[in-house]
């Protein structure tokens, strides 16, 4: 993939979440607790379905090229004595 999404993986993953958001959204208890949860980060819960829609390829990979950099990765090596 050299750092990059694939158009077809990226279509998969995004029908993959929406369909799991709406399979959470048959609970109320869900729905609330959701609701709650992205009200307090400044988002609607009901519209992130279409936000996901909108997403594309080329925004998933420009995120990736500028947020995902070398220096900012960890390693955590566990090794014998």
């Amino acid at each position: 993939m050299n750092g990059k999404f694939q158009k077809k993986i990226f279509e998969r993953m995004k029908r993959k979440k929406i369909g799991q958001l709406l399979r959470s959204m048959n609970s109320l208890e869900n729905i609330a607790s959701k609701f709650i949860h992205y009200h307090t980060v400044g988002v609607d819960y009901f519209e992130i379905i279409p936000i996901i829609q909108k997403l594309t390829v080329d925004d998933a990979n420009e995120f990736l090229q500028n947020w995902i950099k070398e220096e900012r990765l960890g390693v955590c090596k566990i090794v014998a004595k």
